[in-house]
């Protein structure tokens, strides 16, 4: 199992230049739900993906993001957009679906769900809520470890685009595991890019943000990769204490 799991992680590289080999359809749902299978915080899933299906869409992508040569030949993009201001909702639909059989799930799980969860992301009115969080937590930190977030807005977005990550980063193997290729790309113009998915441009990192937008494709063996992959060595990067 490792040798297999090895070959897909090492497989995986960030292509630029993609063949105009199409990805069958199914191949790409596959790799969707991965992402939608991701681990993420409290299970509040706190991101949404959307799939560019018209020729009309993936220009406008292409534009947004930055006419960059992964976006403009892959044959699949996808935005991953982090969203903060539905966790409440999906706190209720899961905890609706944890009611439908109490007894099977550990009484503080229950309680979490029911309550807790509530009392650490809720920020309140003008914010009020998650001040107090905070003026409790530096004073209850003093003598022991406390969560110190989400505060704020800014919390609550960081907090999702960790999630949202580890979704991307989920797709990015199961496409590696399906052989073809991806690229995240960070470089789009958030306001473009909410044109394309529909989205406020005015809630820009008032209740969502762009993860990032995900190129799929056959990688071009003429420059799809640059050179040889390269990691800091070992030592600067993991440490063992």
């Amino acid at each position: 199992m490792w040798d297999a799991f090895d070959s897909v992680l090492r497989r995986r590289r960030s292509v630029r230049r993609f063949t105009p080999q199409p990805i069958v359809e199914q191949d790409m749902r596959d790799v969707l739900e991965a992402g939608v299978l991701a681990p993420n915080s409290s299970n509040l899933q706190p991101f949404e993906l959307y799939w560019a299906r018209s020729p009309e869409k993936k220009a406008a992508l292409v534009t947004a993001c930055l006419s960059q040569s992964a976006a403009r030949k892959a044959s699949e993009l996808v935005v991953c957009i982090a969203r903060w201001d539905r966790w409440d909702a999906t706190r209720a639909e899961y905890l609706a679906f944890l009611e439908r059989d109490p007894q099977s799930v550990p009484k503080p799980v229950m309680l979490y769900y029911r309550s807790l969860s509530r009392g650490l992301y809720s920020l309140g009115p003008l914010g009020v809520v998650g001040k107090m969080r905070k003026l409790g937590a530096n004073v209850a930190g003093l003598t022991r470890a406390v969560p110190r977030a989400p505060y704020d807005r800014e919390d609550l977005r960081v907090w999702a685009i960790k999630s949202a990550s580890l979704c991307c980063e989920n797709m990015m193997l199961a496409a590696a595991a399906k052989g073809f290729d991806s690229c995240p790309m960070e470089g789009n113009d958030p306001l473009y890019v909410a044109d394309v998915v529909g989205l406020a441009r005015g809630e820009w990192k008032q209740t969502w943000d762009v993860a990032m937008v995900l190129a799929f494709g056959f990688r071009d063996p003429q420059g799809g990769v640059w050179g040889t992959q390269w990691r800091r060595s070992r030592e600067k990067l993991v440490h063992e204490i």
